[in-house]
């Protein structure tokens, strides 16, 4: 048996930089004034102004698939519609990618867009793109609401697929942001075989409306999922939001019980993403709090949406974005770098990374190309 010593530990060192701009507090503070958001078996109704309470409805989220065959222009696939699956490109003997946008994005989006491209190019795969732009494209509170509701009906879209002979074992979720949650819940709540699909839901009581949009949450009585055989589902979380989503409450957000494995890229954690680890394998960029080229990054719009624009390099890339392998969070967290194991693994790319559960470390570049190879 052979015991690295201290000196034989790869060490990535902490990024240096000038102090940036702190993120805005003031933003924060008003989003959390706000109840954190129910997990899937409550609904949280909200007051659009003038037509009363509503939630996302089904029409209002779209199954965009894309192939070889169609990579630019989508066709669009529905709930329990078996003409819209059989009479598609899609292609039952392929690998399915379910990429999903988050807050003020839609699926003609950078994320999806540019993950979508670079898997295509790589492989000929079922690429659908889930588009929920008209329940995101609102404030935050009212989005990050929303997607429970989202959740509930990627969930039964999966189990449409399901009964119509996809295995899950063929299925991959990726979402960024808020969208990391939606696949969370469905990831958590997707039917293993063809058995029923989930159905609508109906409220025990209609709230009273409250002045200034007070928003309540209330039990749903009639969806009640029966527990998953076994989750089996690979799921990639991409700075999967923070703000009024909490670590005690995990049937809300993406957590690694969602699935067989789950895989989350930190890039604004403590602001706009989460800094806790959330998956088998967290990868921390950067430190995963700020990353270098966002210079004056007030809302955190930069840092967030670093994590897709890494994924989607990462699938095409042929510089890896290798990461060292952290002791444990704690060193992470209290040295800003890791001294490490000495083990590597490369961040996204196309293949998964069963069994290598951890928190990992890596640098990045300030601008594309950001993968930087080994680290030194």
């Amino acid at each position: 048996m052979v015991v690295a010593t201290r000196a034989d530990l790869v060490q990535v060192s902490a990024i240096h930089w000038d102090a940036p701009a702190p993120y805005d507090p003031v933003w924060l503070a008003s989003v959390q004034e706000y109840a954190p958001v129910p997990p899937l078996n409550e609904t949280r109704l909200w007051w659009d102004w003038g037509w009363g309470w509503g939630w996302p409805s089904e029409q209002e989220i779209q199954f965009r698939l894309f192939t070889r065959r169609n990579p630019y222009e989508y066709q669009v696939l529905k709930v329990n519609d078996s003409l819209s699956l059989w009479d598609s490109n899609f292609d039952f003997n392929k690998k399915v990618k379910v990429l999903t946008h988050g807050w003020l994005n839609h699926g003609d989006s950078p994320m999806p867009e540019s993950i979508k491209e670079a898997y295509l190019n790589i492989s000929d795969l079922n690429i659908i793109v889930v588009d929920w732009g008209n329940a995101a494209n609102v404030n935050y509170i009212l989005a990050s609401y929303n997607v429970a509701e989202v959740g509930r009906v990627l969930t039964e879209f999966l189990n449409f697929l399901i009964y119509e002979g996809v295995s899950m074992d063929d299925v991959h979720l990726i979402g960024h942001s808020l969208g990391a949650h939606v696949v969370g819940i469905a990831g958590a709540y997707v039917k293993q075989g063809p058995i029923d699909t989930i159905t609508g839901t109906s409220l025990r009581s209609v709230p009273q409306h409250e002045p200034g949009g007070v928003i309540e949450a209330h039990q749903v009585d009639d969806y009640r999922p029966s527990p998953p055989l076994r989750h089996r589902l690979p799921t990639n979380g991409l700075d999967p939001a923070l703000p009024l989503f909490t670590l005690g409450n995990k049937d809300a957000r993406l957590d690694k019980h969602d699935a067989r494995h789950v895989e989350v890229i930190h890039t604004c954690g403590g602001y706009l993403g989460f800094a806790s680890p959330l998956g088998h394998i967290d990868f921390y960029p950067n430190g995963g709090t700020r990353q270098p080229g966002c210079t004056y990054d007030y809302r955190g719009l930069c840092a967030h949406n670093r994590a897709h624009m890494f994924f989607a390099e990462s699938i095409i890339s042929d510089v890896p974005f290798t990461a060292l392998r952290c002791r444990d969070y704690n060193e992470l967290y209290y040295n800003g770098s890791c001294e490490g194991t000495g083990e590597t693994l490369i961040m996204g790319g196309f293949d998964i990374h069963y069994g290598k559960d951890g928190i990992y470390y890596l640098k990045t570049n300030a601008e594309k190309p950001y993968a930087l190879g080994e680290p030194t």
